[in-house]
């Protein structure tokens, strides 16, 4: 049996997924991550100035999208990924094998960034600095425009 944990990059969430593995006695723990980006988790952990260094080489858009990431994760006091890292530290507590099921996220932000029309590239670098600018209670608010009518927010994002 599959089961998919749904989280969020910038909650504290990692008891609630320990919660669920100690329930449910995985065989194997899969993370949304590609191994370059659990790398860039671990250098972040392990190494901030090294992560910082490495990290003026990622493209501009995904470093302002990865920042709104970062600020959000303060307000809610965790680290962008600190749920991955709760499943891989227990997976490997537990001597259960980790999967990266991700592809590899550099190279699809590039490919999808040099599909998309000029309109698009606009609203994304207006939405990526707009989003140093929101706060906590933005978010909480948008959460529950998400949980109220869920397909019609499906639907805002596919537009």
């Amino acid at each position: 049996m599959i089961i998919l944990i749904g989280t969020g990059h910038v909650f504290d969430l990692s008891n609630a997924i320990n919660r669920v593995f100690d329930k449910k006695l995985p065989d194997v723990v899969c993370v949304e991550l590609d191994k370059q980006r659990y790398n860039a988790i671990m250098i972040k952990q392990n190494n901030p100035d090294a992560f910082k260094q490495s990290r003026r080489n990622l493209p501009f858009i995904y470093r302002l999208l990865a920042r709104f990431q970062d600020n959000m994760a303060s307000e809610y006091g965790v680290s962008a990924g600190d749920e991955m890292l709760a499943a891989i530290n227990y997976a490997r507590s537990h001597q259960i094998p980790v999967e990266f099921i991700d592809m590899n996220a550099q190279q699809l932000f590039t490919k999808m960034w040099r599909s998309m029309p000029f309109i698009e590239k606009f609203r994304l670098l207006f939405s990526g600095f707009g989003g140093l600018f929101v706060s906590k209670k933005r978010v909480e608010e948008e959460l529950k425009n998400f949980q109220n009518d869920f397909d019609s927010y499906i639907e805002k994002i596919g537009e």
